[in-house]
């Protein structure tokens, strides 16, 4: 498949220690200051006698200020089993501050830890870390980005911001459903693949509908089962479509995007944040940079369906006049509102030669209509046909 390279410019119990008992009727002289081991107050109690200012379980309690190892030691910090306000609890619960081992906040860990300040779990949440389930702020698995923050500490189940900031969108089931449901039904291709197979294809078509499709819900399906055909036209979804015998700048992967038009466009011109709301690791792209430095982010599925299907849409929501649009002119408020009709001809042919003439994509709009009428419900005017308003926010860095 050809294309042809538009304008450019240059341009991620706690153990429940109870053990200790009061020793009641004792001096407080029993030990030199600093108790046992280092204590203020003497072997077992506190300043005040015996039990402790206040009595049996007083201010300081059986053990007091330090406890039988000094505050924060081994077994009890301040605040422990039977520190400062009652027999089971000092300040922040069964371990308080300090915990059987670790720091402040733990049984083993500090903050963020298994347990938080002040109780058997974390923080607000069922010993849940700040924002997930084995997450960091705000994912289900991850904050902002892939990995867990701060372990398994405060913070709820599933954790603040659900799938996580900045990240990818909860998968709505009905949508997977229904978008494998379309695969079945290719001649080829996808309707071959297992599901652990599709599973990453449809999640990025999702996604990247999220992010690019025209306004309004009908368009992420529309989008959703263009894409289950478009990808099974130029690639029959194989992701290494091209890769094999490639030259030094050919069209590759499931969407058959190539580098000096599709990449470089979007670099110099494209919402390169929005990668990252997709799931692709873009990453920088300079001058320097070329097919052969940027081929394995090319083939990426999230980064590949993303790049393709946003070409499809600059030109079909820009390149409806009379003249070819390119998309330098498009972010500089040049668009002119066409369909995705116009948009998968620009894609397969380049933008100045699909705009003289659509026929040249006949064959190939064709096949994809075919795949995608099965598959939706509409009235009227053909999707494919539908006016796409040019749409700077979206489509524009």
């Amino acid at each position: 498949m050809t294309k042809k390279q538009g304008l450019m410019v240059a341009a991620a119990s706690a153990a429940m220690l109870i053990g200790c008992s009061s020793d009641e009727g004792g001096p407080a002289t029993d030990a030199n200051t600093g108790g046992v081991v280092n204590g203020t107050g003497g072997t077992s109690v506190a300043t005040g006698g015996v039990v402790g200012t206040g009595g049996a379980s007083g201010t300081g309690g059986v053990v007091g200020t330090g406890g039988a190892s000094g505050t924060g030691g081994a077994t009890r910090g301040t605040g422990g089993v039977l520190g400062t306000g009652g027999t089971t609890g000092g300040t922040g619960g069964v371990l308080g501050t300090g915990g059987a081992t670790g720091g402040t906040g733990g049984i083993p860990g500090g903050s963020s830890g298994v347990r938080a300040t002040g109780a058997t779990a974390g923080t607000g949440g069922v010993e849940d870390g700040t924002g997930g389930v084995e997450g960091g702020t705000g994912g289900v698995e991850g904050g902002t980005g892939a990995g867990p923050t701060g372990g398994i500490g405060a913070g709820g189940n599933p954790g603040t911001g659900g799938e996580g900031t900045g990240g990818t969108s909860p998968i709505d089931p009905n949508a997977s459903a229904a978008i494998n449901a379309c695969m079945d039904q290719l001649p080829w291709g996808a309707r071959d693949m297992s599901a652990a197979e599709r599973a990453p294809i449809v999640t990025a078509i999702i996604n990247v509908c999220a992010e690019f499709a025209p306004p309004g819900p009908e368009w992420q399906t529309y989008c959703q089962m263009f894409l289950v055909g478009a990808i099974n036209a130029e690639s029959s979804y194989n992701v290494l479509a091209g890769v094999t015998g490639a030259g030094d700048d050919p069209t590759i992967g499931l969407l058959q995007i190539r580098y000096s038009s599709t990449v470089r466009d979007f670099v110099d011109y494209g919402p390169v944040d929005a990668m990252a709301r997709v799931g692709c690791d873009f990453g920088t792209v300079t001058e320097s940079d070329s097919y052969a430095t940027k081929s394995e982010m090319m083939i990426d599925v999230n980064c590949n369906i993303a790049l393709g299907t946003w070409y499809y849409l600059i030109f079909g929501s820009g390149n409806g006049g009379s003249d070819a649009v390119w998309v330098w002119e498009y972010c500089q408020g040049g668009g002119i509102a066409g369909s995705l009709h116009i948009g998968m001809a620009c894609h397969l042919m380049g933008a100045e030669a699909a705009h003289s003439s659509l026929s040249g994509a006949d064959s190939y709009y064709d096949n994809i209509k075919s795949w995608f009428d099965p598959c939706v419900t509409y009235s009227g005017t053909h999707p494919f046909e539908l006016p796409l308003e040019p749409d700077m926010d979206k489509y524009c860095g």
